[in-house]
């Protein structure tokens, strides 16, 4: 039995109680404010829609102006009351979470602020104010309609929150709630020097259930982590190896099953150990090459069967999927700058000339050579 859902009814009822009101006495509106509220009454918790007004002049009003402001703005006897209009996404009496209550609200809000900022603001006076509160920073809304659009729940069922914990390996609740709390926490750790960091994700492939246990040990433990930026939810973090390490070398974790934690330990020594075997190959082809970083390299692209020059500095080393030394450099100006461009990289087998650094710096100094021309030339000829 399909049973029937007052929020829809409730709203219309409420909203178009108050637009009628800013209509007919849009003269006499000082603000009107658009915002919402997430209650907990009664162990229902729910959305709410709310209207706050300010009327210029209230004293001056007329008895029959007086009648209108109370009867659309203040009418405690109104069947929708004059407070805001609930939109209960998790009753008591429920199972869990109905995703499609709070993207209904969504739904509606966005509603009263596309009516509020279009035909109800032409009707105002100019010096009216009108604020909406946003929704974009809620993590009620935002991680409900990221679920939503994952899963593509065109009709939407209750209770999802199992298949929101298979989906993302943690809890809809948790998310909600250590949403500011992970921003917060992060910003503690704003000038901590990262110098490797692994994600809760690929922790939680290695073995665990969800996120939810490895974020909630971070945060208790203070651990060093990243919240990857230009992201809306927080989808990972990413903590620092070498803390999360010692944390679990040290401490009795009641939490976490033996098991879990050798896991955990085996995965970050495992990818110290591949770290320190790359690092000793890449020093050995940086030994054999005789290149440094700031060293100045002349380059010869083969592109589409024409043979082009380019003058680089070396910034940085790394190993080609064919294991050979890749060199990564930044293109010299015409003046012998470096230009502000994002590194490029090359082979070592793309290097027809160098210049070391202490070389080039030299020949600055006495202006030979003296632009980017001349360097291609004397880097030529004493190749």
């Amino acid at each position: 039995m399909i049973s029937y859902d007052h929020s829809e009814e409730e709203f219309f009822d409420y909203f178009n109680r108050y637009c009628v009101g800013f209509i007919l006495l849009a003269n006499k509106m000082k603000s009107i404010k658009l915002e919402y509220q997430l209650a907990n009454a009664f162990s229902n918790l729910s959305c709410r829609l709310k209207f706050e007004i300010s009327i210029a002049n209230l004293e001056n009003l007329t008895t029959d102006e007086k009648v209108l402001v109370n009867k659309y703005f203040y009418n405690s006897q109104n069947s929708t009351g004059s407070g805001f209009v609930s939109f209960i996404y998790n009753s008591q009496r429920s199972d869990g979470t109905d995703f499609r209550k709070i993207h209904s609200f969504i739904q509606h809000y966005e509603f009263a602020k596309r009516t509020l900022n279009g035909m109800i603001k032409k009707l105002l006076p100019d010096d009216c104010i009108i604020e909406i509160e946003d929704l974009s920073g809620e993590p009620l809304f935002i991680y409900a309609d990221r679920f939503l659009f994952d899963t593509e729940q065109k009709h939407y069922d209750r209770a999802l929150d199992k298949r929101y914990e298979e989906q993302y390996k943690t809890s809809f609740e948790f998310d909600i709630y250590t949403h500011s709390k992970l921003l917060t926490s992060a910003l503690n750790y704003s000038t901590h020097e990262f110098s490797h960091t692994i994600s809760d994700k690929m922790l939680q492939q290695t073995g665990y259930r969800s996120t939810e246990e490895i974020r909630r040990y971070v945060l208790e433990n203070n651990i060093p982590f990243e919240v990857p930026k230009y992201s809306t939810t927080i989808n990972a973090i990413n903590i620092d190896e070498e803390s999360l390490l010692g944390s679990l070398q040290r401490n009795e974790l009641p939490r976490y099953s033996e098991l879990q934690k050798k896991i955990i330990i085996k995965t970050i020594e495992e990818r110290q150990n591949e770290r320190k075997a790359k690092n000793k190959f890449l020093n050995n082809l940086i030994t054999k090459s005789g290149y440094k970083i700031g060293d100045v390299i002349l380059i010869l692209e083969d592109n589409w069967k024409k043979k082009i020059y380019e003058i680089g500095i070396i910034k940085d080393f790394d190993i080609n999927y064919d294991n050979r030394l890749k060199i990564h450099y930044t293109q010299l100006k015409v003046n012998l700058e470096e230009t502000k461009n994002s590194s490029k990289s090359v082979t070592q087998k793309e290097v027809t000339g160098i210049l070391k650094s202490s070389k080039f710096e030299e020949l600055k100094l006495q202006r030979v050579p003296k632009d980017k021309t001349e360097l291609f030339f004397f880097l030529k000829k004493n190749i």
